[in-house]
């Protein structure tokens, strides 16, 4: 058990460290009830918090499904990171090793935007007000997904100064998926699995040269993946 929170909490370990500790249990009285600590693993588990199986793989760890090939796996993070300073910094921002790598965004909205009902409100977040339709970007998915908790999804964005990639399942309770922010000169491309709850839009919302872009394609859900 030791050994997966440590392998899931070096995707998580951040925000762990930005709240100071984990959630603390409740005072004990004889009546009581004790409060379950929020790990590292949940964390990185939870699509609206760390997100991390959106973009890595954790192969040691056999609950950690649906996930994303678009970043390194998770594998050994203990040893590859034994100073947890830095692998916080790594985590926190990885441009500073690497300023070609493709990082989700973390930008003050990101939480607000992310938990957003519909896409009106996801677009507000996501700081884009009527985008322009654009066929340069494509959108590479299945046209029927059989099972929607699994649905590979690519996106090339062909506008130059493109810096940021977003992208949308328009009919899910929580309609943003991703946000990916390109910097140092990086490809406008993005690949990722994602959950859908039902027939839906699969739209991208491409930010570049401070003006936003957009497409959009349909994908037929045969069985949702969002549950309920």
């Amino acid at each position: 058990m030791r050994k997966l929170h440590h392998v899931a909490a070096a995707c998580a370990i951040s925000a762990i460290m930005l709240s100071g500790s984990v959630l603390a249990q409740a005072p004990t009285t004889a009546a009581a009830t004790p409060v379950k600590e929020e790990t590292g693993k949940d964390i990185a588990f939870n699509r609206t918090k760390g997100n991390c199986l959106a973009c890595h793989a954790m192969p040691t760890v056999p609950d950690a499904e649906s996930t994303g090939t678009y970043g390194p796996p998770l594998i050994a993070m203990s040893a590859r990171f034994p100073d947890k300073a830095k692998l916080r910094a790594q985590i926190w921002d990885a441009t500073v090793m690497n300023p070609m790598v493709i990082i989700l965004a973390k930008n003050s909205n990101y939480s607000t935007q992310n938990n957003s009902k519909n896409v009106g409100g996801a677009m507000k977040g996501l700081g884009v007000s009527a985008p322009v339709d654009s066929k340069d970007i494509i959108i590479k998915a299945p046209d029927i997904a059989e099972n929607g908790a699994v649905v590979p999804v690519e996106v090339t964005s062909n506008i130059a100064g493109t810096t940021s990639i977003a992208i949308l399942a328009e009919k899910n309770g929580t309609p943003l998926v991703a946000d990916f922010t390109l910097s140092g000169g990086a490809l406008g491309f993005v690949s990722t699995r994602i959950k859908m709850g039902q027939t839906s839009l699969v739209r991208a919302v491409v930010k570049a040269g401070g003006k936003s872009y957009t497409a959009a394609k349909e994908v037929k859900v045969t069985i949702g993946g969002c549950g309920g």
